[in-house]
């Protein structure tokens, strides 16, 4: 039997490490996903001109966010913080440039180092739901332990937060290569584990983006291409509107008598949409300019309102600025800083990856995942965290390898590599 290539070696162990260490670093410390797929990304590019695959991965694409991002750039022209602007697009284009070396890795893991890979991711979101459980079922004492060990202060919210929105997009190309490992009852109770530690958190973003993803994967199961055009429809005809339907959704003061049933967090979402809506008003072709949203006229304005209940009793305090760092939703975001062009670059790139999803050749359960994971990605960006933050950018990418890892499952090339 004829010893595997150099880079074959190298593409499973650089989507093992990815694989296993990503949840848990997502948890533990977050921001430290940038790091991990900025090294393990040079990592898998080193490997691919070694041997002689530069040319060949999938540089297409990053035209789009290439050209969105070129068009950032020159908005540090107007940008309120032209070293920042210009800053933050080479980061994320290099990003960009190692997410795709990544998924070249996952697409050449020899059928026989699989198992190994899938163990490996398998075990990291078993530690990471295990993680997450701990932390939330015994009100924050995983982290307040850590802090104590370092001697730092315990926080009000868990640092943990932000791992769970990782962990609700990783389930699902994890599901479609445990059921590779482990078969259908194994499959369904990686779910399971998963589902439940995403469900105990405090991310409500998570959490939408779970029962979405869910929503999408059973539908492209049973409807494929009808499927995805829906996302694909539904996605660039909400990043049209969105300035628009964010000026028109109810505010505080507003909002508390209309909608009650928001969370604090919610109400305060509300505030922050319509403000960054009235912005894009402003420049809606050009843009404010990349990163212009930590600094938009009036952003650090704060709201200072009373929410009431129906009886007249104070419920709380609304207190918060208008824009803090950014609109927490990618959509707006695209629109304040990078204008019409942005939007529609960015917008037509989701398209372009959707419909690329379609059309791969892939088992029917992987294009569902891949499907619930650009939805449960969605969900996230549309009421959270800012989009051009590097560890948020890492996670998609480092999704993406997954995609393509279980994306593999039945090619008949990978059984000729044995």
């Amino acid at each position: 039997m004829t010893s595997k290539p150099a880079h074959a070696v190298d593409a499973s162990r650089i989507v093992a490490a990815a694989s296993f260490l990503a949840p848990v670093v997502a948890v533990l410390a977050p921001l430290g996903l940038a790091p991990l797929a900025a090294v393990l990304g040079a990592w898998a590019l080193w490997s691919a001109y070694r041997g002689g695959r530069v040319g060949k991965l999938r540089w297409s694409l990053i035209i789009l966010p290439g050209a969105v991002l070129g068009w950032g750039a020159v908005s540090a022209l107007w940008a309120p913080d032209p070293k920042l602007a210009l800053t933050t697009c080479g980061r994320i284009f290099s990003l960009a440039v190692l997410g795709v070396a990544l998924m070249n890795a996952a697409d050449h893991v020899p059928f026989g180092r699989r198992r190994g890979v899938i163990a490996a991711l398998l075990a990291g979101l078993a530690v990471a739901a295990i993680l997450l459980a701990a932390e939330y079922l015994s009100g924050h004492g995983v982290s307040a332990l850590i802090a104590a060990a370092k001697g730092a202060p315990v926080t009000v919210k868990s640092p943990f937060n932000r791992g769970a929105p990782v962990v609700a997009l990783f389930l699902w190309p994890a599901a479609v290569l445990a059921r590779e490992r482990l078969g259908r009852g194994g499959a369904v109770a990686v779910v399971c584990l998963l589902a439940a530690a995403v469900m105990v958190s405090d991310n409500l973003s998570s959490k939408l983006a779970l029962v979405t993803g869910g929503a999408m994967f059973a539908l492209v199961l049973a409807w494929p291409g009808g499927g995805l055009r829906i996302f694909r429809v539904g996605f660039v005809a909400l990043a049209v509107a969105m300035p628009s339907l964010a000026l028109h959704l109810p505010q505080p003061p507003e909002s508390f008598h209309s909608l009650p049933w928001l969370p604090y967090s919610a109400q305060h979402r509300l505030a922050i949409w319509h403000f960054a809506a009235k912005s894009v008003e402003t420049h809606p072709v050009r843009g404010w300019g990349m990163e212009a949203s930590r600094a938009l006229p009036g952003g650090q304005e704060h709201i200072n309102l009373e929410w009431r209940d129906a009886d007249g009793h104070l419920k709380t305090i609304l207190n918060g600025q208008y824009l803090p760092l950014h609109p927490h939703d990618a959509m707006l975001q695209w629109w304040v800083e990078l204008g019409l062009p942005g939007a529609a670059g960015l917008a037509a790139f989701v398209w372009l990856v959707a419909r690329r999803v379609e059309r791969a050749p892939m088992a029917a359960p992987a294009r569902a995942a891949a499907a619930a994971a650009l939805a449960s990605a969605t969900v996230v960006g549309l009421i959270s965290f800012g989009f051009w933050q590097a560890w948020w950018q890492s996670a998609l990418w480092l999704a993406a390898m997954l995609g393509v890892l279980a994306a593999g499952i039945g090619e008949e090339r990978r059984g000729k590599e044995m």
